[in-house]
């Protein structure tokens, strides 16, 4: 995977994401019409020993909780593969139940890495 010109990596090896390089402020999308409040994202987790052939390598734990305020824990999906020739990445996706300050932690196999990012909606094109 490569990072395009709007994103850099971060984390080690064993464990690493692309963000945007707009820095800590990150538009997600209402998760269905008539909850604004409610944001989604996908999180896209690389790793070195990530072989998505092998149903044990999906061990990959997300968590998050806002920083700025009361709010029930980030929601996230059941981990799942993506491809992206010849390389594979571990997909997540994840709901803030606020827009606000957020902490989101990937942890696997003991490796953790942990980013922080302003949630705020973004509109869809259709709106």
């Amino acid at each position: 995977m490569g990072a395009n010109d709007d994103a850099f990596w971060l984390g080690t090896e064993k464990l690493w994401i692309a963000l945007p390089k707009s820095g800590e402020v990150w538009g997600w999308v209402p998760h269905r019409p008539g909850h604004e409040d409610d944001l989604t994202a996908k999180i896209f987790w690389g790793s070195v020993d990530f072989d998505y052939h092998k149903k044990e390598d999906y061990d990959l734990k997300v968590t998050g909780r806002r920083l700025d305020g009361d709010a029930p824990p980030l929601m996230v999906s059941r981990v799942t593969n993506a491809l992206f020739i010849p390389h594979a990445a571990m997909l997540t996706g994840v709901w803030a139940p606020a827009p606000g300050c957020w902490e989101v932690t990937g942890d696997r196999r003991g490796q953790k890495l942990s980013f922080v990012v302003w949630v705020y909606p973004v509109k869809q094109a259709n709106e």
